[in-house]
């Protein structure tokens, strides 16, 4: 994943994603429940915005310090690309 504006990215192994999505669905997080195997996502700034609120929650009700350490830096993208207010704040890219 990444900010295309400000070249920030991550990479999060299909496991932890796996295991972001499946918490997002259960909790019944909109945006985490969206972002499936397609092989490209783009997020606008509102997106991201709800998406950081829903990475801050996983955070909150997790204690698992591997998934923990891969919500911080897909944070990190998501805060750049609000930063940015770019048209694609954030795009997932799983080609």
């Amino acid at each position: 994943m990444a900010c295309p504006e400000t070249g920030i990215e991550a990479w999060v192994p299909e496991s932890i994603f796996d295991r972001m999505e499946c918490l997002g669905r259960g909790y019944g997080l909109h945006t985490l429940s969206l972002l499936g195997p397609d092989l490209l996502w783009s997020l606008s700034v509102s997106q991201a915005y709800d998406l950081g609120d829903e990475l801050a929650f996983l955070a909150e009700v997790t204690n698992d310090p591997a998934l923990h350490e891969q919500l911080s830096a897909v944070n990190g993208v998501v805060s750049s690309g609000i930063a940015a207010q770019a048209k694609a704040a954030v795009v997932f890219d799983w080609s």
